[in-house]
């Protein structure tokens, strides 16, 4: 094996461990095109906090330093939510799944709980869950 050093589209360099043999120089060349992982999962993230940002969320309450800190907090956790959704059916996006336009299996109850935790509109409580908010069907069955 042999590692080729990749400079990807974004300009980000990486390693990558060759092992294909004589299709190598075309491998190196596709991979050359596209961004690095690091920077299409971030657009990936940009992208699905766009879309929460069609979503009509309510104003946080809180302090000067609580509000920026919660709202960052809940756009990435609905990103991430976001993301999970796409994952888990095609075609799938927060807007169609609210709108109860996702008929996937689970996706009625998906629908609610992510109904009852953008309703949550003080800071203090983003903040306060920040760590578990993995667990949301949890969280909310509780708050």
């Amino acid at each position: 094996m042999i590692d080729i050093e990749i400079t990807h589209s974004c300009g980000h360099k990486s390693t990558w461990d060759c092992s294909c043999g004589i299709g190598w120089k075309k491998e190196k060349i596709k991979r050359e095109q596209h961004p690095c992982p690091a920077c299409l999962q971030a657009q990936q993230l940009a992208d699905e906090i766009a879309e929460i940002g069609e979503i009509d969320l309510p104003e946080l309450r809180g302090s000067e330093k609580q509000i920026p800190w919660a709202e960052g907090i809940r756009s990435n956790r609905l990103a991430h939510l976001a993301h999970w959704i796409k994952a888990c059916a095609k075609g799938a996006t927060l807007q169609k799944l609210l709108a109860g336009e996702v008929t996937e299996k689970g996706a009625a109850d998906l629908a609610e709980t992510i109904q009852r935790l953008i309703i949550h509109d003080e800071a203090a409580w983003w903040i306060d869950h920040r760590e578990d908010m993995y667990q949301i069907a949890d969280i909310l069955k509780i708050s």
